[in-house]
């Protein structure tokens, strides 16, 4: 099993609960690669990462970092989005790339798009029943995604309302 951190090096607890986090993925059942998962993105949270870890060729993706961008992208518009959130959007729910961010914006250019995407991809199933049961990670981001969208003329930030 291959656990890789690419973006920065991690120092100090986190580092502990990534390693953690490795030994759990290391006993190779659906449980322990979920709970796994789980505490990679947390230790991501703590450290700002948007992406960089990977289990098994599939990338965890920092819940924080990855909401605030989407967050952003509601605000500013879908050709505002970061790369990483349109990688997001490539990789994890099922949309092609319409030849670069700026065609892929141009596709969904609203947030009503957007939120419908979310409820239908492109291969016609909504986001959250393509997610694997082993990636709880994702199916928490799309869960928040999907708050946001469907509040979306609610000017508090969602993850201000989580924190209250």
């Amino acid at each position: 099993m291959d656990v890789v951190v690419i973006d920065k090096m991690i120092k100090g607890p986190n580092r502990d609960r990534l390693f953690d986090a490795m030994d759990e993925v290391q006993q190779g059942d659906l449980e322990r690669e979920q709970r796994a998962r789980l505490i990679m993105q947390g230790a991501m949270d703590e450290c700002g990462l948007k992406k960089g870890v990977a289990i098994n060729g599939a990338e965890v993706y920092g819940f924080k970092a990855m909401l605030a961008d989407f967050e952003t992208m509601l605000e500013d518009g879908t050709d505002e989005m970061s790369d990483d959130l349109y990688e997001f959007f490539l990789r994890v729910c099922g949309t092609i790339a319409y030849g670069g961010l700026h065609g892929w914006a141009a596709h969904y250019p609203t947030t009503e798009a957007v939120r419908n995407l979310l409820e239908c991809n492109e291969f016609g199933l909504p986001v959250r029943e393509t997610i694997v049961a082993s990636r709880p990670d994702i199916l928490k981001i799309i869960t928040a995604m999907e708050a946001l969208v469907a509040d979306a003329i609610d000017t508090t930030s969602y993850l201000a309302r989580m924190e209250a």
